[in-house]
């Protein structure tokens, strides 16, 4: 058996497994989506215990047989404990989680959204109250890194100024009342600014306090990714 790969990780989902094992999902900067078993984990007193609970990010050893990874050994950086002392938070953590675990490809690195997915986490550990804003800006983010970013800066339809903008969530962004899809929402000067701001630099950073974007943003997401999720109705009757 050959030296343990060495993989930056976060644990996206971890199922316990027969008596004491558990089986995780982990995000790696490096490979993407990996699979793997962490014998013993469930266990009273296992070594293995924090290293494989969900938020869990540090650098993880995995040894692989017939074509499977298993936990071989971890430096923990952060197990997020803090998340989990509001309700509130956790289910926010776990929409975050939810998603990547919807898009992230085994071999398929994405370092972007793991940095993205790190911060976010970072903000929720840190007691970061405005859990709308912050569920907006890893949405607004999430989706300009899957390739669906949403429009912005000009109508998405017509390429031209946007005029009594409205969330046009078919076509993938702003569009001008002329070119909008029926029943568009309107979309605020407020909203487009606070989402602007939201996307400037390469750091994740929360959007603004503005009331409608982390709804236009849900939208946004769930039509792009042709599917609704609990995790968002879970998240939203917390609060």
């Amino acid at each position: 058996m050959g030296f343990p790969l060495k993989l930056n990780a976060i644990v996206l989902q971890s199922v316990n497994y027969r008596d004491h094992d558990r089986m995780l999902t982990l995000f790696t900067r490096e490979q993407g989506r990996v699979e793997a078993s962490a014998r013993g984990a469930h266990k009273t007193g296992s070594r293995y215990m924090a290293a494989s609970t969900q938020f869990a990010m540090g650098e993880y050893l995995l040894r692989e047989s017939g074509g499977r990874y298993t936990l071989a050994g971890c430096t923990l950086d952060s197990a997020h404990y803090a998340i989990r002392e509001t309700p509130t938070r956790l289910a926010c953590a776990a929409l975050l989680a939810r998603l990547c675990l919807e898009t992230v490809q085994e071999g398929e690195p994405n370092e972007p959204l793991f940095l993205t997915l790190l911060q976010a986490l970072a903000y929720l550990e840190n007691g970061y109250e405005d859990l709308k804003g912050l569920a907006a800006g890893f949405l607004l983010r999430f989706l300009h890194l899957n390739g669906q970013g949403v429009v912005l800066d000009r109508c998405v339809q017509c390429g031209g100024p946007l005029k009594d903008a409205r969330f046009d969530y078919m076509k993938g962004g702003l569009a001008c009342a002329e070119h909008a899809t029926p029943g568009s929402l309107p979309a605020t000067r407020e909203q487009v600014f606070a989402l602007r701001r939201a996307l400037q630099g390469d750091r994740f950073r929360p959007v603004e306090s503005v009331p409608g974007c982390y709804e236009a943003l849900r939208g946004f997401t769930e039509y792009q990714l042709d599917r609704r999720f609990s995790a968002f109705d879970y998240f939203e009757n917390l609060l």
